[in-house]
């Protein structure tokens, strides 16, 4: 796959990153315009929720969301939502500090007491370092996280030389996922360290450096999800993923096409969805099969509040 080729698909993707800088989105309350079934009567969380996005992510470009219309989703049943937005490729320190900082932002603008984040992909292990590094466990209720490669993902040490594997095709992954080329030369996009971000996706890094780091804070509730496409699914794999799907499958065996789901496993695990990277956040554009993707994130708040949290 051609570098330029990548770039284009990924900012159609939306499969990873975000747009560059620190802002925050709120919204709460019901849709606007005439609406010709009401929703049903559903209780809200106790306290606001946060989406994080994962690596190469984004809040908003061009019109498309990251979580393709979830936030709004939640918030027409009553759900108090807010989009978060760190450095697209960038380590997990850089970006759960990013994160920590508009997460007290949160705090300090709604007088809430407490946050729930919801994080999909490296989103989760930005929530973790937040947590752990600066000190919210006492302003963080629950996390909840989405194909997060809590153990690494072996796509990282195939393209950086850590394990045995079609090295060209998993640094074409990283280019396509990152915008650029990855020796970050050729491409405006290529605007952080993408390739220090990879590092920390290795399964070395998570499991002998960042997991030992990073313990759970006792004070908050952990959950996670898993995705699973292709074999032992009814789900079908994007043609977008496949590379990436069979590289982790030959090393890891089940997964997303990004995430296996022995690697999503952190806290108490709520199973598996039968959905790739993609499908998990709504894309593309609201494209996602037979997986219903807003009402996974919908019962995802609905399980939240009847943890009190």
């Amino acid at each position: 796959m051609k570098a330029k080729t990548l770039t284009k698909i990924a900012v159609l993707l939306t499969v990873t990153v975000f747009s560059l800088g620190a802002s925050t989105e709120k919204g709460c309350g019901g849709s606007k315009g005439v609406q010709k079934k009401r929703p049903p009567k559903i209780t809200p969380t106790k306290y606001p929720i946060i989406l994080a996005h994962g690596f190469a992510g984004f809040k908003e470009i061009a019109g498309i969301e990251y979580f393709f219309g979830v936030a709004d989703y939640l918030r027409k049943y009553g759900f108090t939502v807010f989009v978060t937005q760190v450095d697209m490729f960038n380590t997990i320190e850089v970006r759960g500090n990013q994160l920590a900082d508009q997460i007290l932002e949160i705090l300090n603008e709604t007088g809430a007491e407490k946050v729930n984040i919801i994080g999909h992909s490296m989103g989760g292990l930005d929530a973790r370092y937040a947590i752990t590094h600066r000190g919210l466990g006492d302003v963080v209720a629950s996390l909840v996280t989405i194909s997060t490669p809590h153990h690494g993902t072996s796509i990282a040490d195939v393209a950086l030389g850590l394990m045995d594997g079609p090295v060209e095709d998993a640094v074409s992954i990283i280019s396509w996922l990152a915008g650029c080329t990855v020796d970050g030369v050729d491409y405006d996009t290529c605007q952080q360290d993408a390739i220090d971000a990879a590092w920390n996706l290795t399964i070395e890094y998570v499991e002998n450096q960042f997991n030992p780091q990073t313990p759970n804070d006792e004070r908050v509730a952990y959950f996670s999800y898993a995705g699973i496409t292709g074999l032992h699914s009814k789900d079908i794999v994007d043609p977008l993923l496949i590379i990436p799907y069979g590289i982790v499958y030959s090393n890891e065996g089940d997964n997303d096409g990004l995430c296996s789901v022995e690697s999503a496993k952190w806290g108490t695990f709520l199973g598996t969805v039968e959905a790739d990277h993609l499908d998990e956040i709504g894309q593309l554009v609201g494209v996602t099969g037979l997986f219903n993707y807003k009402k996974f994130y919908l019962n995802i708040g609905r399980f939240l509040a009847a943890q009190g949290f």
